[in-house]
């Protein structure tokens, strides 16, 4: 619908929402599924109901985060936690199986990502009050720590004396990427209720590199391809790894005027999480896992403890369970 057709094929490509109502007309499809993971677990949705309604037997999904926010309640207060998406939840499970990963560090040795360097800044993180939900940070947290830390003079100070041809920059809130594109000369601010052909304009000067400065808050974040962009610079502290990777990997598109990728970063997502090319899928006994640097555990756990647990503690809980299942299994055998 969105490219102006209306039509069926043997191959037929769709949004969800085109097709959500004729189901009934792709009896006996396969169903390949991309960005897998903003597709809801549960049986309501559209895409299920679709499923349902054309007898769908086998899907394949795609994506570059495997992986899906949940949020559960605990005895006094509620918990987010990333689970792979072939894990069960309260919701289920959709997709049963990880048929193949294709690694960050793979990508890179084959020349698919540039190389990526890195420059972080100091940054306070004791300013961050997590939400309700405990899966990112309060609006007004974020706006104290983005004004008392004095990200947008860094920032501007900063970009002045870059030599990069091509930056992108996260900031917290709109009126905060109006503000900063007003202070760097020549930089344009891209948000979401933008009018149309004005955002249009900036966005193909920002690909022509007629415009050398962009500033905004997630709407490049996900999905924009502009393979010439060479620097990322984050002033947007988070604490969604899916929003870091997403927005930070906009700028790992291949050209041949490209020599690498520079991320810049000011609110401490690099601390937090690591390096994006040090993003490891590893199956274990008990599921696939996600690993960033160092061995830092990312899913499965509470967001407020990533950086408490490792491969290592993982490894030495693995083997304490071993231990637990053979003593019981002993004391059974031996009468106990």
């Amino acid at each position: 619908a969105s490219m102006g057709q209306k039509e069926i094929g043997d191959i037929t490509y769709a949004t969800i929402g085109s097709i959500k109502s004729i189901g009934h007309k792709f009896k006996g499809y396969k169903l390949i599924i991309d960005e897998a993971d903003r597709y809801p677990k549960g049986s309501s949705g559209m895409l299920r109901k679709f499923i349902k309604a054309a007898g769908i037997s086998h899907v394949l999904g795609l994506t570059a985060t495997p992986f899906k926010l949940e949020t559960l309640g605990g005895m006094f207060e509620n918990y987010s936690v990333l689970r792979m998406l072939t894990a069960r939840s309260k919701k289920g499970v959709f997709f049963r199986e990880i048929l193949h990963v294709c690694q960050i560090q793979e990508m890179m040795a084959e020349n698919y990502w540039p190389p990526i360097t890195y420059e972080t800044y100091n940054f306070d993180t004791d300013e961050l009050i997590y939400n309700t939900t405990r899966a990112e940070y309060t609006d007004e947290s974020m706006r104290q720590a983005y004004e008392n830390q004095n990200i947008e003079e860094k920032i501007v100070d900063y970009v002045s004396t870059s030599e990069r041809k091509s930056i992108l920059i996260f900031v917290p809130f709109v009126a905060d990427a109006k503000a900063l594109a007003a202070k760097i000369p020549g930089a344009e601010a891209v948000y979401g209720d933008m009018d149309k052909k004005e955002r249009e304009r900036v966005i193909k000067g920002f690909k022509d590199l007629s415009i050398r400065v962009v500033v905004n808050v997630n709407v490049l974040s996900v999905g924009f391809d502009h393979p010439e962009l060479d620097c990322i610079i984050s002033g947007r502290m988070t604490a969604s790894l899916s929003w870091w990777y997403q927005a930070s990997a906009r700028g790992t598109r291949i050209h041949p005027n490209k020599k690498d990728l520079l991320i810049v970063d000011f609110a401490g997502n690099t601390s937090k999480f690591g390096k994006i090319e040090a993003l490891e899928y590893v199956q274990e006994s008990n599921g696939w896992k996600l690993y960033g640097e160092g061995g830092c555990l990312l899913t499965g756990i509470p967001i407020t403890e990533i950086g408490n647990h490792t491969k290592e503690t993982e490894f030495k809980k693995e083997e304490e369970k071993a231990e637990r299942l053979a003593l019981n299994s002993a004391n059974v055998e031996g009468g106990i």
